[in-house]
């Protein structure tokens, strides 16, 4: 079960062009935001509703989808590779 996280994965992928070291910097941006609502739970401050920092990784992800896509340098960074979706076969 992914918990609805899978949407933030393939947003991950795209945003860091299909690179696997900017997907790992990604992964732990998410995680981070994801366990901070935990620490803010457990170390008692009510700096915001517990919805709000539920969401936070939800919002980041659309952000970044849309600034992947309007932006011009992100927008031709954004692309996928021309061979994804294509089927492999072994020769």
């Amino acid at each position: 079960m992914t918990a609805g996280q899978g949407f933030i994965a393939i947003a991950m992928v795209i945003f860091a062009t299909w690179r696997p070291q900017r997907v790992a910097a990604g992964a732990l941006l998410f995680g981070g935001l994801s366990a901070l609502q935990f620490y803010f739970q457990v170390a008692g401050l009510d700096l915001a509703p517990v919805w709000v920092l539920r969401i936070l990784p939800y919002v980041l992800t659309l952000a970044v989808l849309v600034a992947a896509n309007v932006l011009g340098p992100l927008k031709r960074l954004a692309r996928a590779p021309a061979d994804l979706g294509r089927p492999f076969f072994r020769e």
